[in-house]
């Protein structure tokens, strides 16, 4: 237990800590008696004072010293999640990361980033790429992939939008690009005109900044991104059994499903069904319905959800459950994703 004492007690007690610690533990001649510790030495004195001060300039010492080792365990993940209502609900994360790395995850929106610092390392579609400092990053709806620190960088930090379909439509006056949005060439962009719009436009969405410059920002990295950077991507049909067990996972995602039983609705084997359904969609049919789920849980939590309520209502077996599946695909906790969501929308704020 700490020693309670006046602040003008404890600032000087901080101020004799080095004194104190040195009369403790300094290097002496090896004929020299040790000398007493520093508390003894002011209890045979009769100095009550003192022995409090000695007492907290060394409490101060160990809080010091957790704090320090709390800061370096701590240094890396760190993430932020922004929810924008006067921009249609644009989701904005700023993140730093040592450690963390995404799991095989999907978005329903577009994921547009640049990173800040470090280097990334991002797989997809059987590909592995690696995105410097400066370079953005362009991932389509509905497309697997993982993500994290590249291997030789000390930290990754990185911003990142997720812009639905409807922005490319808006961007464009195109409306058939919100339900047939195109694909971008190259998922990592190396270009100095995108890295300085999209980091404008991030600095925009973080800091104060009215609705018209952020649509305006907004507008033009989509625009310019649309206009050198993207293909028609083209449409492989994924076999009729995959088919047919995907959107069976997708209707009863929250329900228990079983391997056997969804490999005799489609008329394969158990393995024949992985082996099409990852080939197909880039997950195994678990991981596909954990996808799902956390899909469910984001738009439940949206809406004044608790995460307790939240991982019973999605089957996941608990609240610890939905914290680690939901943290490996969002990088926040469900209860940061509610709080953005609460705190950010100003109806919800108001009420």
């Amino acid at each position: 237990m700490y020693t309670t004492l006046p602040w003008s007690a404890l600032c000087e007690a901080v101020s004799c800590l080095k004194v104190d610690l040195e009369c403790c533990y300094s290097v002496r001649p090896e004929n020299e008696k040790p000398r007493r510790p520093a508390d003894a030495a002011l209890h045979r004195r009769g100095d009550t004072v003192g022995v409090r001060r000695h007492a907290a300039a060394l409490s101060v010492g160990r809080m010091c010293g957790t704090l320090c080792s709390m800061s370096a365990s701590r240094l890396g993940d760190k993430a932020r999640l922004l929810r924008l209502p006067d921009m249609r609900g644009l989701e904005v994360l700023e993140a730093r990361f040592v450690t963390y790395s995404f799991d095989r995850h999907t978005h329903d929106t577009f994921a547009i980033g640049v990173i800040d610092e470090g280097a990334a390392t991002l797989w997809s579609q059987g590909s592995t790429l690696v995105a410097p400092r400066g370079a953005a990053l362009v991932v389509p709806p509905a497309q697997v992939h993982t993500g994290g620190r590249y291997r030789d960088a000390a930290i990754l930090s990185y911003r990142m939008i997720y812009p639905g379909a409807e922005w490319l439509a808006i961007a464009t006056g195109d409306p058939r690009l919100s339900t047939s949005p195109p694909g971008p060439r190259d998922l990592v962009v190396v270009d100095g005109a995108v890295r300085a719009e999209l980091g404008l436009l991030c600095t925009s969405l973080l800091g104060p900044a009215s609705t018209l410059e952020r649509q305006e920002r907004l507008v033009g990295v989509l625009g310019r991104l649309l206009a050198g950077h993207t293909a028609d991507r083209a449409c492989v049909a994924a076999p009729l059994a995959a088919r047919r067990a995907r959107d069976f996972v997708h209707a009863h995602a929250t329900e228990a499903i079983s391997l056997l039983s969804l490999a005799t609705l489609v008329d394969l084997s158990p393995s024949q069904l992985i082996r099409v359904f990852r080939r197909s969609f880039g997950f195994t049919p678990h991981a596909y319905q954990t996808q799902r789920r956390v899909e469910i849980a984001k738009h439940l939590l949206a809406h004044g959800a608790s995460p307790v309520t939240v991982a019973a209502d999605t089957g996941f077996a608990d609240q610890s459950h939905l914290n680690l599946h939901f943290k490996r695909r969002v990088a926040v906790t469900p209860a940061a994703y509610a709080r953005a969501h609460f705190f950010q929308d100003g109806h919800r704020a108001r009420t």
